[in-house]
């Protein structure tokens, strides 16, 4: 029990007096998990820009760009998250692989350049936190999903000859519809 105590102590402590060597320092403020990222800290949607790969604070960047695109923007697949990603600099990919015979799958973040090469290490999308990682996205989109054939047919009636037009609509014209929409 005593440990226990000494443990928990020890822990209050480095948590209380680690901003104060951030601010004294002027250090990177670190940020472990998306937890201690509270709405009020999040940039408004308008002010996002896309991911300058040069600076140091990648993590948080990225952190805070995909956190506000998934509040403000809802997508139908992990094609349509990507591509609204590429107009911030950052591209996801899902990995699937087997370590020791147990299937793994996940997602992973990089930064790309201007020219849309990546210019990162990746990211692995649990160390950034819950809400970046696969089970939560693909929840996501399938509770989107599941709304969308939920609403009433005169509500997608626009929408739905919108797509009869188009039929196979391009990446490159699904960009453009997206920078007409955000500027």
């Amino acid at each position: 029990m005593a440990r226990k105590f000494l443990i928990l102590f020890e822990k209050n402590t480095l948590n209380e007096s680690m901003p104060r060597l951030e601010t004294k320092y002027q250090l990177i403020p670190a940020i472990t998990n998306d937890s201690q990222l509270t709405d009020d800290e999040l940039l408004p949607l308008s002010k996002l820009v896309p991911l300058d790969y040069r600076q140091n604070d990648l993590k948080k960047q990225l952190i805070h760009t995909v956190k506000q695109l998934l509040k403000h923007y809802h997508f139908t697949s992990l094609g349509t998250f990507n591509a609204l990603l590429n107009q911030f600099n950052i591209a996801v990919e899902k990995v699937e692989g087997e370590l020791q015979g147990v299937p793994k799958k996940g997602l992973v973040y990089v930064v790309l350049d201007e020219n849309g090469n990546k210019s990162s290490h990746p990211f692995k999308s649990l160390k950034l936190g819950k809400t970046l990682s696969l089970p939560y996205i693909e929840k996501n989109i399938y509770k989107r999903n599941k709304i969308t054939k939920r609403t009433k047919h005169h509500f997608l009636k626009g929408t739905y000859h919108l797509c009869q037009k188009k039929q196979l609509i391009a990446k490159s014209e699904f960009v453009q519809e997206l920078k007409s929409k955000k500027g």
